[in-house]
This record gives C-alpha cells, sequence and structure tokens, in this order.
C-alpha cells in the first residue's frame, strides 16, 4: 500500500531515508498526500517520467560537459531527481530504467549458452 510505505518510520539506517532531502523542486509538497490514479494514469505517469529521466541523463553525461549537478538538466521536474535519488539506492534498477529490462531478463547473444537457454525457454512458451 502507498500510504502505508509513505507514513511508516523507518530505522535510522533504513536506505529508504537517503530519499529524504531538501530541493527547491519540492517547497510546498506534502508527500504525505496520497492521490489514488487508475493503472493507466500511473503507467503514462511512469512512461513520462521515464523519458524525462533518460533525457536528463543523456545531457548529464554527454562529452564534454562539466556540470556536475544532475538537478540542473532535469528542467525543474523534481520527479526525475526523485527517481535518480532512488536509483542511487537501487543502482539494480538502472538498467530497467534505461532499457525496460531488468538485469536478470537479458542475455548476452554472443554467448552460446545464454542463447541456447533463452531459445529452448521461448520454445516451450509457444
Amino acid at each position: 500500500d502507498v500510504h502505508v510505505a509513505h507514513v511508516t518510520v523507518y530505522p535510522a539506517d533504513h536506505s529508504v531515508n537517503a530519499l529524504e532531502f531538501s530541493h527547491d523542486f519540492f517547497v510546498g509538497i506534502d508527500p504525505s498526500t496520497v492521490k489514488d490514479h487508475s493503472s493507466k494514469k500511473l503507467f503514462d505517469m511512469w512512461k513520462e517520467m521515464n523519458r524525462y529521466y533518460i533525457l536528463a541523463e543523456k545531457k548529464f553525461t554527454a562529452s564534454g560537459q562539466h556540470e556536475d549537478n544532475f538537478p540542473n538538466f532535469v528542467d525543474s521536474r523534481g520527479y526525475v531527481v526523485y527517481l535518480r535519488k532512488w536509483l542511487e539506492i537501487k543502482p539494480e534498477l538502472n538498467n530497467f530504467v534505461k532499457s525496460g529490462m531488468l538485469d536478470k531478463d537479458q542475455f548476452d547473444t554472443l554467448d552460446e549458452n545464454a542463447s541456447a537457454s533463452a531459445s529452448l525457454s521461448s520454445s516451450n512458451t509457444t
């Protein structure tokens, strides 16, 4: 439950506490206020956030740019900064955010064992 997650008090050393940070993007926002959304609305919100995150990260990591403050690349979209904070806590999700796949769901096409395993698995599902 989203509301429970937002109002739960975690131990001081819990990783989720790293999400508590101050930034001008979040002035006046009360995270304890929860609004219901349909699954379609949530998916649309995710696609938008994901698109803007990828754009901001491309600008941030572009060769020749010397800025080291990620929020300067998000065009005042605080939710993109928040996603970045989550990815610092859960780096294993970077691949999913960037490509839509989890590491465990990918395989190296040059690895014969992985290719054979994926081929076998797909033929079993058809």
